[in-house]
């Protein structure tokens, strides 16, 4: 009994405050974020390669904070194949495959709870099939793996390919500087020096988190609202310009894991630090 205990304890401490919650989403611990506080956003999820995450920068070696093109990450997700898979009382890990590397990802259980998320659908979590995978990056002993709670099956195999060009955005999108700066051609400039404004000529501005002005937008808002969330009416009224992207936005939103719907497919809450 007390070596068992001491195994939980252990896991506990790699786990750094992120556990399997109701909602499937990370509680990070109250010591992981310098924000604190209900109405307080998670930091943004990172799309990467297996690559990545093994060649990932640590500046300092006594703590898990890493840097990916030139900016700290907290959450990462991939998406490969599970190649192996070890089960314990207390760790699910399985071996992940994405054809630039190989890791580990961690899922640490209760043992004296059978009836938790991972314990009902975890029996499909088998070779060799492809899951997308959120979590945090860890090193221990040199050795890099990810904590995680969950495997999200790859249902459709264009997932690959969506995950492949968020990697490529997102590493363009912090690397490239004439990026942040498109090129305008002589009729887009004259458009917007006339009187009339033409929307398709004006570019999309992304923020540091990642997602554009709008959908940083969205979040803030719904971060405000108390249960049971806030309707999609509500969105559309509050952002009148946008009504017309507005379930395209929140779809983005939610195969990212910022948004998420609540007491119906209309209805929608934010996660944000208190998950």
């Amino acid at each position: 009994q007390n070596n068992k205990t001491r195994k939980t304890r252990t896991n506990r401490r790699l786990m750094s405050g992120y556990y399997d919650s109701p909602k499937g989403t990370y509680s990070p611990a109250a010591g992981d974020s310098p924000s604190k506080g209900k109405g307080k956003r998670n930091r943004p999820i990172v799309p990467c390669t297996i690559y990545q995450l093994i060649h990932a920068v640590q500046p300092n070696k006594d703590n898990d904070s890493f840097i990916i093109d030139q900016q700290s990450v907290s959450l990462v997700s991939i998406v490969g194949q599970i190649m192996e898979s070890k089960i314990s009382e207390t760790t699910f890990r399985y071996t992940i495959d994405d054809g630039t590397g190989v890791i580990e990802v961690w899922i640490l259980v209760d043992q004296d709870t059978k009836d938790d998320y991972v314990h009902q659908v975890s029996a499909g979590w088998t070779p060799p099939h492809y899951f997308r995978i959120t979590g945090s990056l860890r090193s221990w002993k040199g050795v890099r793996s990810l904590i995680s709670n969950r495997l999200i099956p790859v249902e459709n195999w264009d997932e690959l390919t969506h995950h492949q060009l968020e990697v490529i955005h997102s590493h363009l999108s912090k690397t490239k500087h004439q990026y942040s700066t498109p090129v305008v051609s002589d009729y887009q400039q004259q458009s917007q020096q006339g009187t009339s404004s033409n929307s398709f000529t004006k570019p999309i501005q992304h923020t540091d988190s990642g997602l554009t002005q709008i959908q940083d937008l969205i979040i803030e808002a719904l971060l405000k609202q108390s249960d049971p969330g806030m309707s999609f009416d509500d969105l559309c009224a509050q952002f009148p310009d946008h009504a017309g992207t507005m379930r395209r936005h929140l779809d983005a939103l939610i195969e990212d894991g910022h948004v998420y719907t609540t007491i119906d497919e209309n209805h929608f809450a934010a996660i944000g630090e208190d998950y």
